[in-house]
């Protein structure tokens, strides 16, 4: 034992009798600074200050338990990750680097727990749990506990709802390997925002716009907005596929006149939708051919939806696409484009009807349109033929059409140029000039 001045004070006594009342070794300070001071070879490890505040020493290992199983010390120097220290971090360390003067916690002890409590109402709550044995970490673990997480005075957990907010722009970050995310119990994966915040995956791969209700994919946000419900690439249309168990997946395209939110009728000779393909000429994007959908002419209300298909190509050294096929609403089929879509580009007969537009002169309009009819012709069912003209009974030009008759009289309700083969009576005739004429008899 040393004195003031360094001189030996002595021994201690092997053996103490001490008592509560009556105490091994009584310190008493009668001035300032410190009132005890342990040292181990001039170190100090322990001291008692003045007021009776305790000091243990860097590196000092505090040891809870008969084996030190728990061990509390300040680290003076920096660790470095999976470093072993002796009595304290031991076996294959799993850690990261610290700081100088860094608090270390340790239980030695193999599949030792370290739990911290409070009292909440005067029950004892577990509000940490290191579990030894299985590595996990659990806050506020007891059972049935249900209790909400704060993060800087504000909520980020809602036990009740399971809501996790963050607070501020946060990222999620793996440093190898694919981020997971597995509901449990086959319960879906939701991500819902806000009215006001976008959801992106880097950045222009996948973007969807809250305020619209609007998705791009491979569009820029921000510069290259989306306009429509999908966006691929920058080019607008709805696309809604639909499959089920009991009927076939669809294709569905979608659109009105109006807006989105209060959708208006469409109107007649309009586009709805277009499957065009361009291709590129070294300076820009042009159109190649195209597929459209359209309104036909007519009414257009409710219940009354005719509807007209139309197929485009680009003609050589042009870059302009052009009509060159199309099927109305009342079934007929054209070759070329008609002079307008102003009305049906088959006349007014109700016929199904092929009919070929030159497009050349002398006009476009309906009298220089070469037609096929099949069916009602002028009120005569069953007769084909090629003619010039709008339909009606003064044709100046006609390829004849024949037909097959087995019984006898001559056909109702003839036009102009119908040659009629009867096998009945063995005639051959055509109706010219409002009359029928015998070509040949009885062969």
């Amino acid at each position: 034992m040393i004195g003031t001045g360094g001189a030996s004070l002595g021994k201690w006594a092997r053996l103490v009798q001490a008592s509560d009342t009556d105490p091994a070794l009584t310190v008493n300070q009668q001035s300032t600074g410190a009132i005890l001071q342990l040292q181990d070879n001039g170190v100090a490890v322990f001291t008692v200050n003045d007021g009776g505040h305790q000091t243990v020493g860097d590196d000092v290992r505090l040891g809870l338990g008969a084996g030190n199983d728990v061990v509390l010390l300040n680290r003076s120097t920096a660790l470095a990750a999976d470093t072993v220290l002796a009595n304290v971090l031991v076996g294959t360390v799993e850690s990261q680097g610290i700081a100088a003067n860094s608090a270390m916690i340790s239980n030695v002890t193999s599949d030792g727990d370290i739990a911290l409590y409070v009292n909440m109402g005067n029950n004892s709550q577990m509000g940490l749990w290191l579990d030894g044995s299985s590595g996990n970490t659990a806050v506020l673990a007891a059972s049935g506990a249900s209790v909400d997480h704060y993060i800087a005075g504000t909520k980020v957990l809602d036990h009740a709802s399971g809501l996790f907010a963050f607070q501020q722009a946060t990222n999620i970050t793996t440093t190898s390997g694919t981020l997971t995310i597995t509901p449990l119990g086959g319960q879906a994966f939701a991500v819902v925002l806000s009215t006001t915040g976008d959801f992106s995956v880097n950045t222009t791969h996948l973007f969807v716009d809250t305020s619209s209700g609007q998705t791009g994919i491979g569009g820029a946000p921000g510069t290259s907005p989306v306009t429509a419900r999908l966006d691929i690439v920058g080019l607008s249309g709805e696309i809604i596929l639909c499959e089920t168990y009991v009927s076939a997946g669809q294709i569905r395209l979608a659109y009105a006149n109006g807006s989105r939110a209060v959708p208006t009728v469409v109107t007649s000779n309009s586009i709805l939708y277009e499957f065009k393909a361009m291709g590129f000429d070294g300076l820009a994007w042009r159109n190649v051919a195209s597929v459209s959908f359209e309104m036909d002419y007519g009414t257009v209300g409710a219940g009354d939806m005719p509807g007209r298909v139309v197929m485009w190509t680009t003609a050589d050294a042009g870059s302009s696409i052009i009509a060159r096929a199309w099927f109305d609403s009342g079934g007929n089929f054209g070759l070329g484009k008609p002079a307008s879509w102003a009305a049906s580009g088959f006349g007014t007969d109700a016929a199904r009807v092929f009919g070929i537009y030159a497009g050349t002169a002398p006009t476009t309009a309906l009298a220089d349109m070469a037609q096929l009819w099949v069916g009602d012709i002028n009120g005569a069912a069953g007769y084909a033929g090629f003619h010039m003209m709008v339909e009606t009974n003064a044709l100046p030009l006609v390829v004849v059409g024949v037909r097959i008759k087995t019984d006898t009289g001559q056909t109702a309700n003839p036009f102009e140029g119908l040659m009629e083969i009867n096998t009945f009576d063995n005639t051959v005739k055509i109706y010219a000039d409002a009359g029928w004429r015998t070509l040949a008899s009885a062969w």
